[in-house]
């Protein structure tokens, strides 16, 4: 057992490509109207998916999970970094060793402004769960209340660790969320039922009148914004549920999220650089 769901779930899938969609598209309008909607949920659905999928299991298995994590979301960087870095010096005639020093830096930070680039939040997505697997080795009931105010710390002091680590408590919350959302939440149908409602209007209500969105990369995540992230989530959540009654919609997305990403990463350069 690795720490996640074993049987793919369609809605799961679905969401997730509605998130990568999400994040090309809220970066090449920018911060408008449209901008502030796309903002104010993308990154957060990854955790609080995350969340949803993972299971607790005991400290001896952390390492293999852990490890299975690693070829899933950190090789593919290595293998990204290494095309960018032999087009950079054989197509585009960069000096070699500025090139290596780049990705090295990179490599090692791991953050959006270190040159990592759009593919920080898979570092941040390595960390966030391997850390979460050990928070839950322990029953904690005040845990949620904690990642927020550690979350809200973190951002007023403004400080950028190498791999992320000064965001942790922010992804951990969202993993939280999608953690209690599968255990407490869904087996009820008519607490989702209220819950989405809610959520709903909340969420139209915050980017609506309020225009508030949050960019976890550069660490711009005030309380509201965190509760119009959890709100808009939730729908996307229910939505995609929605969608995963199509057939059609299940073969295109099953399973392919990481594919999808890598495939799409040239275009990332393209648009963002």
């Amino acid at each position: 057992m690795d720490g996640s769901l074993t049987k793919r779930i369609g809605w799961i899938d679905i969401a997730k490509g509605i998130a990568i969609i999400s994040v090309i598209l809220g970066h090449s309008v920018g911060k408008g109207p449209f901008g502030i909607f796309i903002y104010s949920f993308h990154i957060p659905l990854f955790f609080v998916l995350s969340g949803y999928t993972i299971k607790r299991i005991p400290a001896t298995e952390i390492p293999g999970a852990t490890l299975r994590d690693f070829k899933r979301l950190i090789i593919p960087i290595f293998i990204c970094f290494l095309i960018d870095a032999i087009l950079q010096v054989f197509y585009l005639g960069n000096n070699i060793d500025e090139v290596i020093k780049y990705k090295i830096r990179a490599i090692v930070f791991g953050t959006l402004h270190k040159g990592m680039g759009r593919l920080w939040f898979l570092v941040a997505l390595f960390w966030t769960k391997l850390f979460y697997r050990i928070l839950l080795l322990k029953d904690c009931k005040y845990k949620i209340i904690f990642l927020l105010v550690c979350a809200y710390l973190c951002s007023i002091n403004q400080i950028q660790l190498p791999q992320n680590l000064d965001i942790m408590f922010i992804m951990l919350f969202f993993m939280e969320v999608g953690y209690i959302y599968k255990n407490s939440i869904d087996e009820y149908n008519n607490k989702i039922e209220i819950i989405g409602i809610v959520s709903f209007f909340v969420w139209t209500y915050l980017i609506w009148y309020r225009q508030v969105y949050l960019d976890i990369a550069v660490r711009l995540y005030p309380p509201l914004s965190i509760l119009g992230a959890v709100c808009g989530s939730l729908c996307v959540i229910q939505f995609s549920k929605f969608l995963s009654y199509n057939t059609i919609m299940n073969k295109v997305w099953g399973g392919r999220t990481i594919v999808i990403i890598f495939t799409l990463y040239p275009l990332f350069k393209c648009i963002f650089y």
